[in-house]
């Protein structure tokens, strides 16, 4: 009897030691890159984004859809700014030879470098690939049906970071940057990026910088906030623009249904 309940021992330890999971979090953050980059042909995104600086607040709210070789992209923005009374709506139009802006009825091309600075915004790879250096910092658990990978700092080496964000946000250029570093302090990165457990598609990655920054003698209080969403990988059509407007529309159409059948019940 003794025997059996050994053995039967040892059989347990198997089974839960096969449904725990090997691999530590930049195991999984690098397997989701490599599929990233080995088979994403197009994706459709939603993101969000507040900027204070100063205390003065930026929202943007931004959807399109991208097709990355060759790059062809429609982007609706948002913009709520702190001396507008109105939001100010822009659709973007992005190829690899040129981008337009469209305004109401007005319509402006965009200066040349445009597209590698909307890719560095907005393509998950390029999201993911900035994080590359510092992967054996990362934590991850898991929830439901994803990775949370995660990282978290307040250290001087991560200052390259925040000069990163700095220029994709045009507050500096690559030159300038080499100079920052000893005019910046961190007070906080956090990242989080949500995987897939099946496909290690990127689902979601979420972003928040806050730190000080010393620009032409005077101090820069920063704190950014982004949560960019990714699906439809690999459905988005070669008419980019129209698969935005059917996405949007579907969803306008669900909400619509949600509503309808919550004053239903109300009234039951």
């Amino acid at each position: 009897m003794k025997k059996r309940l050994m053995t039967f021992g040892v059989m347990m330890l198997i089974v839960a030691s096969g449904c725990t999971t090997t691999e530590n979090p930049e195991d999984i953050f690098n397997r989701s890159k490599t599929i990233l980059d080995e088979s994403t042909e197009n994706v459709h995104f939603k993101k969000w984004q507040n900027l204070q600086i100063n205390g003065e607040s930026m929202n943007a709210n931004t959807r399109g859809a991208m097709q990355l070789h060759p790059l062809d992209a429609y982007v609706i923005s948002t913009l709520d700014l702190v001396d507008f009374n109105e939001p100010l709506e822009f659709r973007i139009h992005i190829n690899d030879e040129e981008a337009y802006v469209e305004e109401g009825e007005d319509i402006r091309q965009f200066s040349d470098d445009i597209q590698g600075s909307f890719l560095s915004m907005v393509n998950p790879i390029d999201e993911m690939n900035r994080y590359e250096p510092f992967q054996e910092s990362m934590l991850m658990k898991e929830i439901e049906d994803f990775y949370e990978v995660s990282f978290r700092t307040d250290q001087e080496q991560h200052i390259p970071l925040v000069l990163n964000k700095m220029e994709q946000w045009g507050m500096i250029d690559e030159e300038l940057g080499e100079d920052m570093a000893d005019n910046i302090e961190i007070e906080r990165i956090d990242m989080v990026a949500f995987i897939d457990k099946e496909t290690y598609e990127l689902h979601q990655f979420d972003t928040r910088y806050r730190f000080t920054v010393e620009l032409q003698g005077d101090l820069q209080q920063v704190d950014d906030q982004q949560s960019i969403v990714f699906d439809h990988w690999n459905e988005v059509s070669d008419d980019v623009e129209s698969f935005v407007h059917e996405i949007l529309e579907e969803e306008q159409r669900q909400a619509q249904d949600d509503e309808e059948l919550e004053e239903e019940i109300e009234t039951e």
